[in-house]
């Protein structure tokens, strides 16, 4: 077999393969709408959301202010040289709880 020859049967099995794999993946799109685009699928895939992050959310909202004070307070000692880096950044850090929905995603 040529050179020539084993390239375009090498090119016909990856071509094949190729087209079989997005035939299986297309075959899933449809379950996969039905699963998460529902709204018992929603709420399965947003389950962190409805729960204590309900309750964090305002309370976020509400201790937004006064943390901007405290960082713009620690920003500033840190400038002037009252204060290290460090303390400022754990003085400023432990205001805002974070969300479950964030913290699963990584953000």
């Amino acid at each position: 077999m040529t050179d020539l020859a084993q390239q375009e049967l090498a090119r016909a099995i990856v071509h094949d393969a190729v087209c079989k794999y997005i035939a299986t993946r297309r075959e899933r799109i449809d379950p996969f709408v039905d699963r998460h685009f529902t709204l018992a699928g929603s709420l399965a895939l947003h389950r962190q959301a409805v729960g204590w992050d309900l309750l964090r959310a305002p309370a976020n909202l509400f201790l937004a202010g006064p943390a901007l004070s405290v960082k713009l307070a620690s920003w500033a000692a840190r400038r002037a040289g009252i204060i290290g880096w460090r303390l400022g950044w754990l003085v400023a850090e432990c205001w805002s709880k974070p969300m479950s929905a964030a913290r699963s995603s990584g953000w």
